[in-house]
């Protein structure tokens, strides 16, 4: 109404009100409205400019990327238009890193070097901020690459020097730049990527004068547990008492948070320490305590599960019962209002996995009961988050395939088997070999041999290929169950050594990428 000729005209915020308003809706196209707001504008400025480019960049979409690289280039060669200023380039460099690949962290780079040399020719609009360099770091952290440590160290050392050389301290590393690349050591998965996290927290207060904060401490734990290195459990609790330390000393900046001590629960759970799950029970029972108390930091369900995995991946014989009054006392808190105890599918799988790796004669009977007890809390309502998977239905096969004890143990755990192989069944369209590879495994171990064998082998192995889903598991295991002459009959004379490159493109068509349990 105002741009037909009312006697109030839009102005300029106007227009910026209304391509802020198109930027921030999400709503499909509203990157290409804004631009054709801008087109209308009598005189836009750089916020109407901005703004656009921020709707694009927003998209996510490599389209939007595009368009907005587009728009980027007409500000820089048109000379009637708004040019290029600082947030300009940010947004477009927050934009590439976002993919979060490793050439979309150069391409940004590339983009950093070009404000660096604009800037050095005169033109200080497009002067780097501390937020340019930390933008195009993030971006190496989000890759993951392998050298993402090597060039956001590099980009380090070159904020320090251009910070020198400008005579700015704007460009100065931050604690935001040490996190970020401690975090693309932590991402990097080099094998010296935990030594060089520590190094850098060492480094960063004695030689820049910046105290780490809780993030950069969480972020060198981060990279410490990943590792995966001897002691790297230790190395990631002495991180965390050097936190309580600070904190109680007065330092509130460091005070441990659930990220910390998950971290940390996780990083024991994956050490494969004779005592990790030992270790993991004792923090979370002083985590427990402490939040009771109301003194510390009450545990999420992240860090249960830390420690359900770390009694799954233990050899101690107790290990499935404790796993199991650990998940009983989460449903008990859960129950009683603490939803951050609430279990999931992923504790519950873990429980399973306790039992399936023990030595217990009840093992797949135990497995089979929280399975149960998993359905009924989902269907109730009561639980959306124990919604059984197929991991869950395979860690029972599993259960079952490696049941031991008496005749009758063996009988039930293979009636077990058969059901939880028809529910797998009756979910329609898994794309996972991991159920017919450990119900042939069942089969081969717990079936009788004879006919009525052959009969349920040759079924599961045809609904198997008619799924797309066989691998060289299932192969290898089909091998074990079937007789000689049903394996000539499914697998001809190449049955012993097909491998996943010969097997008939039909039969893998749908294999999602494949996992191997083993007992």
């Amino acid at each position: 109404e105002m741009e037909r000729g009312g006697t109030i005209r839009p102005c300029t915020i106007s227009y910026n009100i209304l391509i802020d308003a198109w930027s921030k809706s999400g709503c499909k196209g509203s990157a290409e409205k804004a631009e054709s707001i801008l087109r209308r504008m009598p005189e836009p400025d750089e916020i109407s400019w901005n703004n656009v480019l921020a709707a694009y960049a927003n998209t996510g979409r490599d389209d939007g990327l595009v368009s907005a690289l587009r728009l980027l280039k007409a500000m820089e060669e048109n000379d009637d238009a708004v040019k290029p200023s600082t947030i300009s380039y940010n947004l477009i460099m927050d934009a590439m890193t976002n993919r979060g690949t490793i050439e979309s962290a150069e391409k940004a780079e590339k983009l950093l070097h070009k404000m660096e040399t604009q800037f050095e020719a005169g033109n200080t609009a497009v002067r780097p901020s501390g937020v340019s360099y930390n933008i195009v770091i993030n971006g190496y952290a989000k890759s993951g690459s392998p050298d993402a440590g090597d060039k956001a160290q590099a980009l380090l050392e070159r904020m320090s020097s251009q910070a020198e050389r400008w005579g700015s301290t704007e460009v100065s590393p931050d604690a935001v730049s040490y996190t970020s690349v401690i975090d693309s050591f932590a991402n990097s998965g080099q094998r010296d990527a935990a030594d060089r996290a520590e190094n850098l927290l060492n480094t960063m207060h004695a030689e820049s004068g910046i105290a780490p904060s809780r993030v950069t401490f969480n972020s060198v734990m981060n990279a410490v547990a990943k590792s995966g290195a001897p002691g790297s459990a230790q190395r990631a609790e002495a991180i965390l008492k050097q936190m309580e330390g600070l904190h109680q000393a007065g330092n509130s900046d460091v005070r441990p948070d659930d990220i910390s001590y998950s971290t940390v629960l996780n990083a024991w759970a994956r050490s494969g320490e004779s005592d990790a799950a030992d270790r993991a029970e004792a923090i979370l029972h002083k985590l427990e305590e402490a939040g009771q108390q109301g003194t510390g930091v009450r545990p999420n369900a992240y860090c249960y599960s830390s420690v359900l995995n770390a009694l799954a991946r233990s050899k101690d014989p107790t290990a499935p019962e404790r796993a199991l009054a650990l998940l009983n006392r989460m449903d008990e808190m859960y129950q009683g209002g603490n939803r951050d105890a609430r279990p999931n599918s992923f504790c519950y799988n873990s429980v399973m996995n306790a039992f399936a790796k023990s030595n217990d004669d009840a093992k797949a009977t135990k497995s089979y009961q929280l399975l149960q007890r998993m359905l009924r809390e989902y269907e109730s309502g009561r639980n959306r988050d124990a919604k059984p998977s197929i991991m869950t239905y395979s860690t029972v096969l599993n259960s079952c395939a490696y049941t031991r004890g008496s005749n009758e143990n063996r009988r039930e755990a293979f009636q077990i088997a058969r059901a939880c192989f028809r529910d797998v069944l009756s979910m329609g369209g898994a794309s996972s070999s991991v159920p017919f590879s450990m119900f042939l495994l069942t089969c081969a171990r717990l079936a009788p041999r004879g006919a009525e064998r052959d009969v349920l082998v040759e079924s599961v192995f045809k609904e198997c290929c008619r799924r797309g889903v066989v691998d060289e598991l299932v192969v290898k295991n089909l091998r074990n169950a079937a007789s000689p002459a049903l394996r000539s009959k499914l697998l001809g004379g190449a049955g012993r050594d097909i491998g996943h490159a010969q097997l008939p493109q039909d039969w893998k068509c749908n294999l999602e990428k494949r996992r191997r349990y083993r007992n």
